[in-house]
């Protein structure tokens, strides 16, 4: 009887590293900086297709490694921690309509207004660290309508009491598992989007011709999604761990000068 082959990684590092350089990728893509032009190449839906297989990686993981994410397996520092995320990301919301009134995709996409599907902690910390980057984006307009930055300070803090030990702990479960065909297309899926929202931003930001001073608003923008540092270079490998165009040949030593 056949058998269906299993897929296989289009990449070879972590998987920790993928779902922590996607969210870096997510929260450069939603940046008032980015989000416009990496829309008029991508489509308007590409930051929420990162953020839904981002998610959509964690939760086959979490449900693949028994890890539920449930609030009820939570210490009690991090269940008040969680109280307060979930405060101040819906004051958060509540203040962004206030700003942004009638800006649906920026709402949408930059506070998450409408978002609350999936369910589960990864889900909600995702969305969260989305709102938070953005309330750093927009502090000029969210301190019109009463948000401060000590509002965001106690927000990025709930998140970190959340994403700390407990994150770490999860990535190494999830690094030494072997995964199901389901999670492997999942994480394939995000990959290669990373990839392509990475492209966009090569041609959105090129480098200048050797000698000429690289832009420091297309430096940023190239750090921002970590084109010099995603994906990873696994050294050991002949294509330096990159799946993508392998690094050029150098060009052969010149001869010798004849002896004298």
């Amino acid at each position: 009887m056949p058998t269906t082959q299993q897929p296989k990684r289009r990449f070879n590092f972590l998987l920790s590293i993928l779902l922590r350089d996607g969210g870096k990728l997510l929260a450069a893509i939603n940046d008032p900086a980015h989000i416009a032009l990496i829309k008029a190449r991508l489509g308007e839906s590409i930051a929420s297709d990162v953020n839904n297989k981002l998610v959509a990686v964690r939760d086959i993981l979490n449900l693949q490694a028994g890890k539920t994410g449930e609030a009820g397996e939570l210490t009690q520092d991090q269940q008040l921690a969680l109280h307060e995320m979930e405060r101040l990301t819906a004051g958060a919301r509540r203040t962004a309509n206030l700003a942004f009134r009638g800006q649906k995709v920026v709402l949408h996409d930059e506070f998450q207004v409408g978002i609350n599907e999936p369910q589960g902690l990864d889900a909600e910390l995702l969305r969260a660290g989305i709102i938070a980057a953005s309330c750093t984006n927009r502090a000029t307009e969210l301190g019109k309508e009463g948000w401060i930055v000590a509002d965001t300070a106690l927000l990025n803090a709930a998140i970190a009491k959340l994403t700390g030990t407990d994150q770490e702990h999860q990535d190494a479960i999830i690094d030494r598992m072997e995964l199901t065909g389901e999670a492997t297309r999942a994480a394939n899926a995000l990959y290669d989007q990373l990839l392509r929202v990475q492209n966009a931003a090569r041609l959105q930001w090129p480098l200048p011709p050797a000698g000429v001073e690289i832009a420091s608003g297309i430096l940023s923008a190239r750090n921002k999604f970590l084109l010099d540092t995603f994906p990873p270079r696994d050294r050991s490998q002949p294509d330096a761990g990159a799946t993508g165009t392998p690094p050029p040949t150098p060009p052969p030593a010149p001869p010798a000068p004849p002896a004298s």
